[in-house]
């Protein structure tokens, strides 16, 4: 697998969803930015700006795309990512530090 693309490194994590559909969490300029990666290649299409300076940890449910970052203000937070513009959208405050946040689905239910 090669490089992201010019000026992308990677900002904390990688998630394939259920489709398998890899994501992938970078900085680009020192701005935090979701992306689609080939999972072949490793390039990266970034889709937006997340709107935090970190994204720790990704993880797909469905059709869903949520992780763990920091605010400007150094607060973590579990959030729900826009999969067309890569948006980072609060759904509360988390007093824990992060590292990942892996998934499996059940079998049967």
């Amino acid at each position: 697998v090669g490089a992201f693309g010019p000026g992308l490194v990677s900002d904390g994590d990688i998630a394939f969803s259920q489709t398998g559909q890899l994501w992938g969490s970078l900085l680009q300029g020192g701005t935090s930015v979701i992306a689609t990666l080939d999972p072949a290649t490793g390039v990266a299409t970034v889709l937006g700006p997340s709107g935090r300076p970190h994204i720790w940890a990704l993880t797909a449910m469905g059709e869903m795309l949520y992780g763990f970052a920091t605010n400007r203000d150094d607060i973590n937070s579990l959030i729900s990512i826009d999969t067309a513009s890569g948006a980072a959208t609060d759904i509360r405050s988390i007093d824990i530090i992060t590292g990942g946040a892996g998934v499996s689905p059940r079998s049967g239910g």
